[in-house]
């Protein structure tokens, strides 16, 4: 749910497009983009019920006029039936584009009868793309020939009337640098976060990272409890919901300590080791005045570090920013 509440905002979707449909050319900007529903019903010859729910779904438009219909799904990890799901995904995208056709006729009073369509009318293209957020490089079916099962003596007979299906998959923790530099949104800590790979020097040194700004903070709160599942991550975004500081920008690093409270997750395992107390508190304090630095609240950081109370806080606020402006 994280990811998708990330996607849904315009300015990364079309940073998520242009990236990987158009090799980082600005073709999509975010007011020319319109969030669709992602539930689909219909029922194509009156009896059976189609149902499909995609993850994305976005009109572009161009000058006032519809260009195409782009879809995403998100995958945490591999699945291995993909082109069928996809097809699936196409189908009902292409569907619903005809039965909003059929409902104008019959609102003109006009009978379509077997056409279903009127005689020269032409279908918005519907473009999807599958995200692989997994950390691992797709190998399973990439396209409907990929699942089929014909005997190596058969192929020649029956390949020519098989309709393909390929399918986009973006291999996100497989990019490198110079296609990551790309993205101009959230979405950039999304892939440099993926492109650590379980490193933890690597992880140290992007959660620190003081250089990077969030647009979306309680969408990227998301993606964090999504990735990582911190624990304090609830409370913060309560506490960011009553401040009324949803949409204002943030640094990433300060939400990383917010969030995480004691420090970072090897340094909370450390702490729990006995003998280590004195190095937790230690550590507790160098994030409060990094916190308190960076101007967020003192409710805030209440909620976010719990391993100090509010009195030890209260005067580490004083040292930090009392101090300072004297």
């Amino acid at each position: 749910m994280g990811i998708k509440n990330l996607m849904n905002y315009p300015d990364v979707f079309a940073d998520i497009g242009n990236v990987n449909l158009f090799s980082g050319k600005t073709v999509l900007h975010s007011g020319e983009l319109q969030p669709l529903p992602t539930e689909l019903i219909g029922r194509p010859d009156g009896k059976g019920l189609v149902e499909n729910r995609l993850d994305i779904r976005m009109r572009y438009m161009k000058g006032g006029t519809e260009i195409a219909i782009l879809c995403a799904e998100n995958q945490s990890d591999i699945c291995n039936a993909m082109p069928v799901r996809d097809m699936g995904y196409q189908y009902v995208n292409y569907l619903d584009q005809i039965k909003k056709w059929q409902a104008k006729q019959k609102a003109e009073g006009k009978k379509l009868f077997t056409k279903w369509l009127p005689d020269g009318t032409k279908l918005k293209p519907v473009i999807t793309f599958v995200l692989n957020y997994s950390g691992k490089k797709w190998e399973s079916p990439i396209s409907l020939k990929d699942m089929l099962e014909i005997p190596e003596d058969q192929r020649e007979l029956w390949e020519p009337w098989i309709t393909d299906h390929p399918i986009h998959v973006i291999d996100l923790a497989e990019q490198d640098e110079e296609t990551r530099k790309k993205y101009h949104s959230d979405f950039r800590h999304i892939v440099d976060y993926l492109a650590c790979k379980g490193d933890k020097e690597k992880l140290k040194k992007f959660r620190q990272d003081e250089t990077r700004i969030v647009a979306h903070p309680e969408e990227f709160l998301d993606m964090l409890d999504a990735f990582a599942g911190t624990r304090n991550y609830r409370a913060v975004k309560r506490t960011l919901e009553k401040q009324k500081k949803e949409g204002e920008p943030e640094k990433m690093c300060v939400l990383y300590d917010m969030v995480f409270g004691e420090g970072l997750q090897e340094g909370r395992q450390e702490g729990r080791q006995e003998g280590r107390q004195e190095g937790r508190q230690e550590e507790a304090v160098t994030n409060a005045r990094m916190l308190f630095k960076n101007g967020v609240s003192m409710e805030l950081v209440v909620a976010s570090i719990t391993t100090l109370s509010k009195e030890k806080l209260e005067e580490i606020y004083k040292e930090t920013v009392d101090g300072a402006s004297d």
